[in-house]
């Protein structure tokens, strides 16, 4: 009901919970990212490392991932109408949304490789194993 009232109806679809999403990502120009925390994270690793650029609101999470105009666009938090300004021609370029996909999959190829991922949840187990420094001083 939202999308109709917006006038974009004809544009979007509200596709549920699927048991296809690698066939759905592939399909899609670009994603856009409301999770926070892990779910957040995964989001953005999953959507950039499938050449997809990202779109999310301005916020620490998001800083760390997405290169603000190069590899997806940070939208201002609470701001619809300058939200619509950045996404219109975003969405209007696909030769954009292309060199942002590319830029983020190398991005997440560059910086976020699965051996050092593995690594900081090892320091991260370790650090939360060693509850000698959790004690109380």
């Amino acid at each position: 009901m939202h999308a109709a009232a917006l006038g974009v109806g004809t544009s979007v679809t509200f596709l549920g919970q699927r048991s296809d999403d690698l066939a759905v990502l592939r399909a899609a120009d670009a994603g856009w990212v409301v999770a926070g925390a892990d779910d957040g994270a995964f989001a953005f690793l999953d959507l950039m490392a499938m050449r997809l650029p990202v779109l999310a609101e301005r916020g620490v999470l998001p800083k760390h991932y997405v290169a603000d105009g190069i590899t997806g666009l940070l939208l201002s938090p609470g701001a619809p109408s300058h939200t619509a300004a950045a996404a219109a021609p975003f969405f209007a370029h696909q030769e954009l949304r292309m060199a942002m996909g590319n830029a983020a999959r190398t991005r997440v190829q560059r910086d976020f490789s699965e051996a050092d991922m593995i690594d900081g949840f090892e320091r991260a187990a370790s650090a939360g194993a060693d509850r000698k420094r959790w004690s109380a001083r």
